[in-house]
C-alpha cells in the first residue's frame, strides 16, 4: 500500500555536556525497499533544521560503527566524531 511509512527518526532530549536539554538523534532508519534513494538524507536535513529552528545550542548523533554509509552522510552533514561508547546489557539467568 502507498500509505506505509518510508522511514522514521528517534530523537531524544538528554541531560549532558552541561545542558539540561541535548537533543540526541538515536536513530533515523529507512524502510530497505528506499535505500539508496536519498530518504535518508531528506530525513535528516528535515530532522536538523527542526532542531536548529528551535535554537538548541547543540545536538548529538549516535551512529553504529559498522554503518559506514550512515557515517559518511552525518559527516557530510557537518557531525564531527566526538567520542566512542559502548553500550553493554547484562543478561539475568
Amino acid at each position: 500500500s502507498q500509505n506505509k511509512p518510508v522511514g522514521y527518526c528517534l530523537i531524544v532530549d538528554v541531560n549532558c555536556w552541561g545542558y539540561d536539554k541535548v537533543p540526541w538523534i538515536f536513530d533515523i532508519c529507512i524502510h530497505p525497499d528506499f535505500h539508496g534513494q536519498g530518504f535518508g538524507k531528506v530525513l535528516s536535513h528535515y530532522c536538523l533544521n527542526q532542531l536548529i529552528q528551535q535554537k538548541y545550542p547543540l545536538m548529538g548523533l549516535s551512529v553504529t560503527l559498522s554503518n559506514h554509509f550512515a557515517i559518511s552522510m552525518y559527516k557530510s552533514l557537518g557531525f564531527v566524531h566526538l567520542d566512542t561508547f559502548y553500550e553493554f546489557t547484562r543478561i539475568q539467568h
